[in-house]
């Protein structure tokens, strides 16, 4: 678990990271619940964006560059 510091309509906002190892300590049961849900919902628009033959956008953590693939 981290903070970050984003800035949100020229606010400097802090967001706190979970990680999935804390997440049961740090969220409630409706947010897990709902986490798991946004990440059901990304895996159907990809899998939409695949069969419509779309591209879609990854970005590379270690090179620190966007594909589209």
């Amino acid at each position: 678990m981290r903070q970050v510091t984003v800035k949100i309509a020229n606010v400097d906002t802090v967001v706190t990271v979970v990680d999935s190892k804390s997440k049961k300590q740090v969220l409630t049961t409706n947010d897990i619940e709902m986490d798991t849900r946004a990440e059901k919902a990304v895996k159907a628009a990809l899998q939409k964006a695949k069969i419509c033959k779309r591209p879609v956008a990854r970005y590379d953590a270690t090179s620190k560059s966007v594909t589209l693939g």
